[in-house]
């Protein structure tokens, strides 16, 4: 089971709630069935019965044990997708999510960094690590998101080189910083992307890969191996 959490008052959702941003077509596109879980009652209950668990801009605080159960799940071989945005402009929907998130990424040695980071030219990534999550995609479309600290210096990041070049830093404190990165934990894995926008419904019609890299990415998360 893909589990898609709403329940930690989530800015991106599955289940087209006005004035939240819509994953819709992200949910086509990984060509898998995604259950979106809508009650913090049945967290604890259905996360033991999935496989992967989405969390995309959350922006209320995790309770102990359901930090707790998030970490064990991965140690037990599930998979997490955290999803975070950048922190330098006035919306209200930008403040806090990092934070929250880096309660349950920190652990795993990835923090969501309170950062800008854009792409020049016309926001496209045209440089990618050799990875499953990179395979086929050629442009992906970045508007505006944070980077993301790899607190293990020694350790081996899946995908932290997924994107190089060409960005721009609101912030100088980040600047060498990737913006993506994926790692095995024990049994599980746990993937980071800095960007809401890149998996959110289009505004209009555009020419880019940022669907099949969210299929690589579920179907990553979904493999034993590799």
């Amino acid at each position: 089971m893909i589990l898609f959490d709403e329940s930690h008052s989530e800015f991106c959702t599955i289940s087209e709630v006005k004035k939240k941003r819509s994953y819709a077509v992200w949910e086509r596109s990984i060509k898998k069935e995604v259950t979106p879980l809508t009650s913090r009652k049945e967290f604890m209950v259905r996360l033991s019965q999935a496989t992967v668990m989405v969390i995309a801009e959350p922006h209320s605080y995790f309770a102990l044990d359901e930090t707790r159960a998030l970490i064990d799940f991965v140690f037990q071989g599930g998979s997490l997708v955290l999803v975070g945005n950048h922190h330098n402009t006035p919306r209200y929907y930008s403040y806090g999510c990092n934070e929250i998130l880096n309660v349950i990424s920190s652990p795993f040695g990835m923090r969501f960094n309170d950062d800008g980071v854009v792409f020049n030219g016309e926001n496209v990534i045209l440089k990618f690590s050799e990875h499953p999550v990179c395979r086929g995609v050629r442009l992906l479309h970045y508007w505006r998101g944070c980077s993301i600290t790899l607190l293990r210096q020694r350790r081996r990041y899946a995908a932290e080189g997924v994107a190089s070049g060409s960005r721009h830093d609101v912030s100088e404190v980040y600047r060498k910083e990737p913006v993506v990165a994926a790692l095995h934990e024990k049994k599980g894995k746990v993937f980071c992307l800095g960007d809401s926008s890149v998996w959110s419904d289009p505004g209009e019609e555009v020419e880019d890969d940022n669907f099949l890299f969210a299929e690589n990415v579920i179907k990553w998360a979904l493999t034993d191996k590799g």
